[in-house]
């Protein structure tokens, strides 16, 4: 009878230590609210960082002054062609500019 109850009290311990961590972690559950971030996360009890996906280059032609997390997708229109006289090595969309 003792190991039975000495189990009992062992699985009610470790369910109740169980139960009580799900909870504490839930209730400090701090993420984006912003449905609009790409991290948006509906469960958020507290607010938390909130990521803009977007080209956060001022220079390039499609700067996005919303954006906070780089996403590869900045603009830099120019000349791309390596044989043309006004070659833009920092170009990576053609702008038909190029001279032979």
């Amino acid at each position: 009878m003792r190991k039975v109850f000495t189990s009992l009290k062992c699985l009610s311990f470790c369910l109740g230590f169980v139960l009580t961590s799900q909870i504490a972690v839930a209730q400090d559950d701090g993420g984006c609210q912003d449905p609009l971030a790409s991290n948006y996360d509906s469960l958020a009890t507290k607010p938390g960082f909130c990521e803009y996906e977007g080209c956060t280059d001022s220079a390039a032609s499609n700067y996005d002054d919303g954006a906070n997390v780089d996403d590869d997708s900045c603009s830099y229109p120019g000349c791309n062609d390596t044989t043309a006289f006004n070659y833009d090595e920092t170009a990576n969309v053609s702008d038909s500019t190029c001279y032979p």
